[in-house]
This record gives C-alpha cells, sequence and structure tokens, in this order.
C-alpha cells in the first residue's frame, strides 16, 4: 500500500477503536504530517492513553523543521482541539500525562498555560486537590517555577493585598481561575499554608489530621495518607470503615448541559424557544462538512425513546439533534418514524406508540437511497424477529444499500445486550455530549474508507 492508503487504514483502525499508536507511530505522524496527527484528537474511541500522548508531542514539539517554529494559527487550531478534548478525559490521564511533559522537563509557555488553566479552571478543583494533592502541587510548581510558586503562596497569606500584589497572582494564577477564593484556598493547600477554609471538603481534610474521624467519607487513598503522616496507629481496616461510610463530601452544583442534546432535553421538559434551540442546531451543523448524498433517515420516536428519571427524553433528544443537524448537511434526506408521526419535519415529536422496526426498513428501502441511517435504542417490541429475517430476505435479492444503526446512550459505556441492532451492519453508541463530528466521521468512514484522511482535514477548517 502506498502511504495514503496506509494513513487511511491507520486511522480507520483508530476510528473503530481497533489499534494505538506506538511511540514511533506517534513521531513519524508528528513529523510527516502536523495537522492530520493533532486532528487524530477528533476520533471517537481514542484511548485517554493515546489522547494525552498525542497533546504531550503537540505541546513539547514547538518546531516543525529544525528552526521552523509552529505558527501561531497551526497552535491555534491545536489549543481549540485540545479545550474540545481534555474535559472529556479521566483526571487521572490528564495528569499522568502532564506529569510526563514534568519528567521530561518540558515546560515552554504554552504548557505552562495549559496545566495552569486545566488545574485552576477545573470546577472540581476541590476534590482534586483533595484526591491528587501531591500530584497538583507537582505539576503547579512546575508550571510557575519554585521562585514564583513561593512568592505567590506568600501574596495569598497577605490579609490586605495592594494593587500590585493583585495584579502578579491574576498573571500567574487568577486569569484561569472560576472561583478566586477557591483557587487561593487549594493553592495554599496544597503547599501545606491553609489551617482553615470555608470550603467544606478541604476543611474535612484539614480536621482529619488531628481527628481522623472527623474525615468519614474521604476516599481511602487519602484516609491512608492522612493516617501515615499524622495517625500511623490507626488500623486499616479502619479507615475501610471510614471511606465506605459516606459519599465525598462535597458541594454538588448541577451544572446546565450546554451541549445540542442538553438543549433539546430542556426544550422537551419545559417548552422553551424554539428560536435559541434552532440556533444551537445551525452552530452544531457549523462543525461539520458538507456531504453531496441521497440518505433515508428513520427515526424511532416511539414511547420507549423518552424514558424515565435522570434518563427523561435523553434518548429522544440525541435522535432528534443527529436528525436536524444531518439535514442541514446532507443534499438530500427523506425521513421515516417509527412511533410517533410530527405533523412536519420541523416538529419534534413527543415519543409516543410502539416499536416497529421491520415495515419501516421496508419502506425505506424502497426509496433506494445511497444509505439508510436507523437512530432508534433497538427496543423492538412489535413483530419481534421479523427484522433480521427482511434484512436477510433483502441480501439473497441482491439489494445490497449501506445501512448503519446509531443508538443514543446516556453513557458511552451503555449495554445494549438486550437491544435488537441491524444485524450485520455497523451499530454504535452516540451520547451527543461532544456533538455530533464523531458520528459523521464513522458513518462518512462506512462508505469511503479511502478518503479518511481527507474527512478528518475538513473538520480542522
Amino acid at each position: 500500500m502506498n502511504e495514503a492508503q496506509n494513513t487511511n487504514t491507520l486511522i480507520n483502525q483508530l476510528l473503530n477503536g481497533d489499534a494505538q499508536l506506538s511511540p514511533e507511530q506517534h513521531d513519524a505522524f508528528l513529523t510527516q504530517d502536523r495537522s492530520l496527527y493533532a486532528a487524530l484528537l477528533r476520533l471517537p474511541n481514542l484511548p485517554a492513553k493515546t489522547a494525552m500522548a498525542i497533546i504531550q508531542r503537540l505541546l513539547a514539539v514547538t518546531e516543525i523543521t529544525q528552526g521552523q517554529a509552529v505558527s501561531k494559527s497551526q497552535k491555534q487550531q491545536e489549543d481549540r482541539l485540545i479545550l474540545e478534548l481534555l474535559p472529556n478525559l479521566p483526571v487521572s490521564s490528564v495528569l499522568q500525562g502532564f506529569l510526563q511533559l514534568v519528567k521530561r522537563r518540558v515546560n515552554n509557555q504554552r504548557t505552562s498555560g495549559w496545566i495552569r488553566a486545566y488545574i485552576f479552571g477545573a470546577p472540581q478543583l476541590e476534590s482534586w486537590a483533595v484526591t491528587y494533592r501531591q500530584t497538583l502541587r507537582k505539576l503547579i510548581r512546575h508550571a510557575l517555577g519554585a521562585p514564583v510558586t513561593q512568592t505567590c503562596t506568600h501574596k495569598f497569606l497577605l490579609e490586605k493585598p495592594d494593587k500590585k500584589t493583585k495584579a502578579y497572582l491574576q498573571r500567574y494564577v487568577l486569569r484561569y481561575a472560576k472561583n478566586a477564593a477557591l483557587v487561593q484556598d487549594v493553592f495554599l493547600f496544597l503547599f501545606g499554608k491553609l489551617e482553615q477554609s470555608q470550603f467544606s471538603l478541604l476543611n474535612t481534610y484539614l480536621e482529619a489530621r488531628y481527628d481522623i474521624e472527623a474525615g468519614k467519607g474521604l476516599p481511602f487513598k487519602v484516609l491512608r495518607g492522612i493516617a501515615g503522616t499524622f495517625q500511623p496507629d490507626i488500623s486499616q481496616r479502619h479507615l475501610r470503615r471510614l471511606a465506605g461510610g459516606e459519599k465525598l463530601k462535597r458541594d454538588v452544583t448541577k451544572e446546565v448541559d450546554g451541549s445540542l442534546v442538553g438543549k433539546i432535553k430542556q426544550y422537551y421538559q419545559s417548552t422553551t424557544d424554539i428560536s435559541h434551540l434552532n440556533k444551537a442546531i445551525e452552530a452544531e451543523a457549523a462543525q461539520i462538512a458538507t456531504w453531496d448524498a441521497n440518505v433515508y433517515i428513520l427515526v424511532d420516536a416511539s414511547a420507549s425513546m423518552q424514558g424515565f428519571g435522570h434518563r427523561e427524553y435523553n434518548n429522544i433528544a440525541i435522535a432528534m439533534g443527529l436528525l436536524k443537524v444531518f439535514q442541514k448537511r446532507i443534499r438530500q434526506t427523506e425521513i421515516g418514524w417509527i412511533g410517533a408521526t410530527p405533523k412536519d419535519n420541523n416538529a419534534f415529536p413527543q415519543p409516543v406508540g410502539t416499536t416497529a422496526l421491520a415495515p419501516a426498513l421496508i419502506k425505506a428501502v424502497q426509496t433506494q437511497p445511497e444509505l439508510i441511517i436507523l437512530i432508534s435504542d433497538g427496543y423492538e417490541n412489535v413483530e419481534q424477529g421479523d427484522t433480521p429475517m427482511i434484512l436477510a430476505a433483502l441480501k439473497k435479492l441482491g439489494i445490497k444499500i449501506p445501512m448503519l444503526h446509531i443508538i443514543p446512550a446516556f453513557t458511552e459505556r451503555e449495554k445494549i445486550a438486550n437491544r435488537q441492532p441491524l444485524v450485520g451492519y455497523p451499530t454504535f453508541l452516540e451520547t451527543g455530549q461532544r456533538g455530533f463530528l464523531s458520528t459523521w466521521l464513522r458513518i462518512r468512514a462506512h462508505l469511503e474508507p479511502e478518503s479518511l484522511s481527507m474527512l478528518l482535514r475538513q473538520t480542522l477548517s
């Protein structure tokens, strides 16, 4: 195979979660095509370790070739990709990735900025400070440098900081803070200068140093660390009982889901302004390229798509988000409905009725599209078993219309053992938490695997 084919094959394997890059492949990819290498961060199923390995190299390698620095526009493009991905990676993976940069003594201005922004801007900073105290201390000292760290600690202790002091702290630390008071207490906590805090979780840790019972509900590893330093006679069994006694103490603030799916759920729950929702659909559609194709989209709007409890309207919101965005980017679409049938294609139907996949698929095939996309939770409750029979019959008749099944999911680890996917056709989950670009890539890759490099590049423009 030529180099382009090799690249497309590798990207396709990464797209489907079937491959990991070796250190040599990372380095070669970065050297040969830095922009495409950075765009790998847009792929779904990218392991956290692989994603952080890409981010590490983008931050550490500051030249395209010897003497040719990475351009400002290239760095901005990479920063957008990093910003898009980091909040979706496990915090432990991100922190370990940053620690590798510390180990390699990478501390350019960009790396320092990313470490500070990730830590000081985190909504979960208080719990991170307790759980990852040593790691955060090491990263902050690396990002700021020992002299600046010491100066910031001293200035944070001042009761009445002057204008010059505030400007100094703003420049190095507070510019990234969502909660300046929390960042100040966490900073002093990490470097052993905090005696009391207005934040309950930090106080729990501080009090546990003198009375381990006060730390009830803290993670076992945290309690073990406290006991090892301050109360070494406490048994491991007792620490485990304390850790299991309560959930981690913290003030939980319910964050508003700003994704398109979150906004559609809000619409269903409260019937908010439709014009506001249309703007969100336009914004999401602008993230993906147009596609010159004729696609039949079969949408499940049956009662099971409503869900209940904290998952209420999750599935139908994902289905409607996909539908509305795809309609704007595909040249020609036709829509089929299962369950509810809205009066017009602009409506957001209330889920109702049964799930009869088989007759809906027959109708879709009759239109002879280039692709059929089924968006359904896969709970077929009418004439179960008919769908596999129909799919088998279509193959016998020589009808080879590509199909794929997108299952709306609450998390990426959703169990689908009891669902009825389209047997023999690609099936994958969609949570909508990171937008629909990754789904778009998977659909296009299903039909045009040889064009993956081009499609991935399009996501950058």
